[in-house]
């Protein structure tokens, strides 16, 4: 069947229904019945799971089970329900109460003060939401006149409460969509009852994502923390349906906004975000919050030039991985070294020449080396944490046979971290269990194994600044030719008075 929901006037669900239970035969009508719900619910929430369990009308049993596979938040039970004795409605709440559920009339919710009134009570008590497919209708049309109402369809489908049927869906649907408006133009009034509306409607967690997603608008367009007419929270987490909501939102060149916005994100949610590349809100609020995103590792992998060259080098999106797009290259950034398996160069490399080393790696402590010939490896270590690159043994070695190439390296961050350099496979992966920020892992990677000029390695830094307030700590080179591990050995080099000492 055609899905007809993008019509001009909509899908009538309610109708749908009715019709459905007209139907003769019992388990014809319940699958038809069930078959609509399913198309309406994937429309007013698109980032849930609707699976439909064997059960009809069943007073404890689920007709189904919602679930969000992109987050952490529990699965919710949704319960279908004949609606035509409000009383009996409110009482049979109690039985399903602990599950925090759905509840969805059958039929229109009766017209009637008394009964409504019941209901509201009950469910607010036990974190229920009462709806019916005509109130879920109305919010799926208010979306198309007001974007920001998918938020509010997210967050009532996870953690609504209370009756949400024609009347309430429609108020819920002017007072959020008239606070968002009034948000962006730092309009009180109209805000704060927006607020009000959220937290009667929501449980406390997706309140505090509504709302702190209308105060990052608030402070965005201009307004203070302070002056907020809602509740202000320290740090929340910004749903992944808010965060897509901002980064395709018209730019907002505004650090502060997006540092307030972004203290809890994680590289795994930017990684999962659909934006169109080039997308400038990315740039933003990965810039503003480097400090607080870190990742285990970074994977190169060779690109084709890009025509133009568009905000290169910029943050995408792309293979489900946060990127670094530069004009020959993406580098992957990812929490764990596993998920960069899939990114890796197919074919890896035997291994970066010393001098090319030497020349990439100015101001990077290097403290250990691993060289091979492609027979034989030696490894270099310094007992101090110092540099080895530019060591007179690392140079003897290189010279004294044909086809040295350096294939691993530790690095010491200016941070302390600690990070393994892999030159075959073209990753930089944290020691251990390091959590590396962003703002050290991702320009030692592409530092240490990309060839650019320096032109656009000075357009990363820009992307990427350095540390503050950091003491670097680059210790003095290591000269000393005592002081390395062999495992095995390459040909010993040959300390003639002819060897000539290592330039800088």
């Amino acid at each position: 069947m055609a899905a007809d929901h993008d019509q001009p006037n909509g899908n009538n669900y309610a109708g749908r229904i009715i019709q459905a239970l007209e139907d003769a035969e019992p388990r014809e009508s319940i699958a038809q019945v069930k078959n609509v719900l399913i198309r309406e619910l994937s429309v007013f929430d698109r980032s849930m799971r609707v699976r439909s369990t064997g059960f009809f009308n069943h007073t404890t049993a689920p007709d189904f089970v919602l679930s969000w596979p992109k987050s952490n938040n529990p699965d919710r039970f949704m319960y279908l329900r004949f609606t035509d004795d409000l009383e009996y409605l409110a009482y049979g709440l109690n039985a399903v109460a602990d599950s925090r559920p759905l509840v969805v009339g059958l039929t229109p919710i009766a017209d009637e003060q008394e009964g409504r009134a019941l209901v509201q009570k009950e469910a607010a008590a036990s974190r229920c939401l009462v709806t019916d497919p005509a109130g879920i209708e109305r919010l799926i049309h208010g979306e198309r006149q007001a974007p920001v109402l998918s938020l509010l369809s997210n967050a009532i489908a996870q953690g609504g409460r209370g009756l949400l049927a024609t009347p309430e869906s429609e108020e819920a649907a002017r007072t959020v969509a008239a606070g968002f408006e009034s948000a962006r133009t730092v309009n009180s009034e109209p805000t704060a009852r927006a607020t009000q509306l959220v937290d009667r409607l929501l449980d406390r967690p997706y309140a505090a994502r509504m709302n702190h997603f209308l105060e990052a608008m608030w402070v965005a367009s201009g307004g203070t923390r302070a002056s907020f007419p809602g509740p202000v929270y320290e740090t929340t987490e910004l749903g992944d349906d808010a965060l897509q909501f901002l980064l395709d939102f018209a730019e907002i060149d505004d650090l502060e906004f997006w540092r307030s916005v972004g203290r809890r994100l994680t590289v795994e949610q930017l990684s999962h975000v659909d934006v169109r590349d080039p997308c400038p809100n990315l740039q933003h609020i990965v810039r503003a919050n480097l400090d607080v995103l870190w990742a285990r590792g970074c994977a190169i992998v060779s690109r084709e030039p890009l025509r133009g060259g568009s905000m290169i080098p910029r943050w995408t999106a792309e293979r489900g991985k946060l990127a670094l797009r530069g004009e020959t290259f993406s580098a992957y950034v990812a929490q764990s070294a596993e998920a960069l398996r899939d990114v890796r160069i197919p074919y890896p490399t035997d291994g970066i020449e010393l001098q090319i080393l030497r020349d990439r790696s100015e101001d990077v402590v290097l403290y250990s080396l691993r060289m091979s010939d492609g027979d034989e490896s030696v490894v270099i270590s310094s007992e101090r944490d110092e540099d080895v690159v530019r060591s007179d043994r690392a140079a003897a070695l290189a010279r004294a046979s044909s086809g040295v190439k350096v294939q691993e390296a530790l690095a010491l961050l200016a941070s302390g971290q600690r990070a393994t350099v892999d030159f075959c496979a073209e990753t930089v992966v944290g020691r251990t269990t390091s959590k590396l920020s962003l703002r050290e892992l991702v320009p030692l990677t592409v530092k240490l194994l990309v060839q650019m000029p320096a032109e656009a390695l000075e357009a990363i830094g820009r992307l990427l600044p350095p540390l503050e307030a950091f003491e670097q700590r680059r210790l003095p080179l290591l000269r000393s030719a005592g002081t390395y591990t062999r495992r095995t050995s390459l040909p010993e080099p040959n300390p003639s008075a002819d060897a000539r000492p290592d330039e800088d």
